[in-house]
């Protein structure tokens, strides 16, 4: 956006969860501190707080946009342009958040604010295209305009795919989040009985009994071709899958937010020249089998990886990884279309 003429400041709901080196950053950043610690219901009110005080400060100089970045902008924005009657509003649904929560009361308080906020949208922008589709048909908001910008990484030069030959074990990783709701302990167990191919779990786990008890199944087994490393900053990525020939993608199907997933992991492997194993999602389906660049499996079970890593040696979806594929999955081919958005509501001058 600044490269286009926009100038860019962040309000930032400041939960100090970590230190933040704000002052480093190349845009203005005003952080409003919210205590966070005093559980759900304290949080909730605590948005309206936060709410009041970025609409005020951000009303002092009237922007030309408004962008209200997940559900809990929302009422910011609205606040933003009841206030500025020049500002046009953004919504980045980058979720479906009333379907990521799980306590029935959170639905209840969140649906109206959603709700109310989508009214006074002028763009919501989608991470996936199920997920659009599914928000217009269960959320409505007709009157606003509504856009899919997907999770895609930055282009980047590749002197090949991460193709396995003839007689190599093939490597596969999963990098992420680690727990319960990403299959984690069954992969252990599948993979110290297919010890043919090698599994690395890269990344940080979510629960701490999930990570107690893998660790333990790892330490109890003689075999070595499962390993849990630690997690690597997203810049250090492109070396890190530089040894893999395949990657993991899984989400445990607990809501319609999960199985109509977005994963930028997806993107960032097919980035790197590794093929894909993911769920047989809708939306993974139509880039992994519709697309011919990796596997999608009903369930996560032995047989059905197993299944896939041979169905990986017969299809060589390795071949399809071109440059001009990994293009279309790259920020740089959506970006034009992001920016054009933008300036459809505000034109630079």
């Amino acid at each position: 956006m600044k490269s286009r003429g926009y100038e860019c400041d962040v309000t930032l709901g400041d939960l100090q969860l970590k230190p933040a080196n704000l002052d480093k950053l190349p845009f203005p950043v005003h952080p409003i501190k919210m205590r966070g610690k005093w559980g759900n219901g304290w949080l909730y009110f605590e948005n309206f707080l936060f709410s009041l005080k970025a609409a005020r400060h951000i009303a002092k100089a009237p922007p030309a946009i408004v962008y209200c970045f997940s559900i809990q902008a929302l009422l910011t924005g609205v606040l933003v342009k009841l206030l500025c009657r020049n500002t046009k509003m953004v919504f980045d649904s980058n979720e479906l958040f009333i379907e990521c929560f799980q306590h029935p009361v959170k639905k209840l308080l969140w649906r109206p604010i959603q709700k109310f906020g989508a009214h006074f949208s002028d763009l919501i922008i989608h991470a996936e295209r199920n997920r659009r589709e599914y928000y217009l048909k269960k959320h409505g908001a007709r009157s606003s305009r509504h856009e899919v910008l997907e999770n895609f990484p930055p282009f980047r030069e590749l002197s090949g795919p991460n193709k396995p030959k003839a007689d190599e074990r093939i490597r596969v990783i999963y990098f992420g989040v680690l727990g319960k709701d990403r299959f984690t302990r069954e992969l252990v167990s599948i993979f110290h009985e297919l010890e043919e191919y090698d599994l690395d779990l890269v990344g940080y786990f979510g629960e701490k009994w999930v990570e107690d008890e893998v660790r333990e199944t790892i330490a109890n087994t003689e075999k070595t071709n499962v390993r849990l490393l630690p997690g690597v900053p997203q810049t250090e990525l492109p070396k890190l899958l530089k040894d893999y020939h395949a990657g993991f993608a899984f989400y445990l199907n607990t809501n319609i937010n999960n199985y109509y997933c977005a994963p930028n992991k997806v993107y960032d492997y097919l980035m790197n020249g590794l093929t894909v194993i993911a769920n047989n999602y809708p939306g993974l389906n139509q880039v992994l089998e519709q697309g011919k660049l990796g596997v999608c499996v009903d369930e996560v079970t032995k047989e059905s990886i197993d299944e896939a890593l041979v169905r990986l040696r017969e299809k060589c979806p390795w071949d399809q990884i071109t440059e001009e594929t990994r293009r279309s999955y790259s920020w740089d081919r959506q970006m034009e279309d992001y920016l054009g958005w933008l300036e459809e509501l505000a034109p630079v001058t």
